[in-house]
């Protein structure tokens, strides 16, 4: 149980301190923020101090818990991959080119919504959640194949309960998701030549006269076989 008025932040280093972590890293962007009711996780075998930590960050705004190149675990505040800057550049140049001839696009659009409406599970004070004080509300008009313009109709989402602490990390929250949404319409599987230094949430471009000219993306999943054969990549495409 962590009591109402103790610091999200503060709670969830408690929680590697109490673990004995020593190495970690807290971006202070929410430092501020402190839980307004007490929460509560069940003592049983469904729960770990992983999860704790992990909706304690959630609550506002944040990522979840990751490792850096040096082993600190990091908690940061969340930010939208297109906003990232772009960490690797592939290109179909034979000169510098590391990608396989294996590339592939796969576009999945079925039910895919174009607005979304999120709300807070509760507010202390007991007032009607609504929007900007409780209520987020995003429409995608005109970007990617999802878009209202694409698909020339409004598709919404079923509405979503949010556990937060407040409207701007209700915002952050909801942002996730709603990348995730558009993110895993279109997927690219490539392989390339053993990139060792790919790492969490990878930001990338592709240059590639097939799949996309200078096409921005977020690399989801990797693989390194040991014997120093081609890696496999899959990416989603955010632009």
């Amino acid at each position: 149980m962590v009591p109402a008025g103790q610091g999200y932040l503060d709670a969830a280093e408690q929680v590697l301190l109490n673990q004995g972590i020593a190495a970690y890293q807290i971006d202070q962007t929410a430092a501020a923020s402190v839980l307004p009711v007490p929460k509560v996780w069940a003592l049983d075998t469904q729960t770990t101090w992983l999860n704790i930590v992990n909706d304690l960050l959630a609550a506002v705004g944040y990522l979840g818990l990751w490792s850096d190149w040096d082993g600190n675990l990091r908690m940061s505040a969340y930010d939208t991959p297109i906003a990232r800057t772009s960490e690797w550049f592939y290109s179909t140049d034979a000169a510098v080119s590391m990608l396989t001839p294996r590339r592939s696009a796969i576009h999945d659009l079925f039910n895919a919504p174009n607005k979304w409406v999120f709300y807070w599970s509760k507010d202390p004070s007991g007032a009607q959640p609504v929007e900007g004080a409780g209520v987020y509300t995003f429409q995608n008009d005109n970007v990617g194949d999802t878009s209202v313009d694409a698909r020339g109709r409004i598709i919404t989402a079923p509405p979503q309960q949010v556990d937060v602490v407040d409207q701007a990390a209700l915002v952050l929250k909801a942002s996730q998701y709603i990348d995730t949404q558009l993110q895993v319409r279109t997927t690219i599987e490539a392989g390339t030549s053993p990139n060792p230094l790919h790492w969490h949430f990878d930001r990338l471009t592709l240059d590639d006269a097939e799949l996309g000219r200078y096409v921005e993306l977020l690399g989801t999943k990797w693989t390194l076989p040991l014997d120093g054969s081609d890696m496999t990549h899959q990416w989603t495409r955010l632009t």
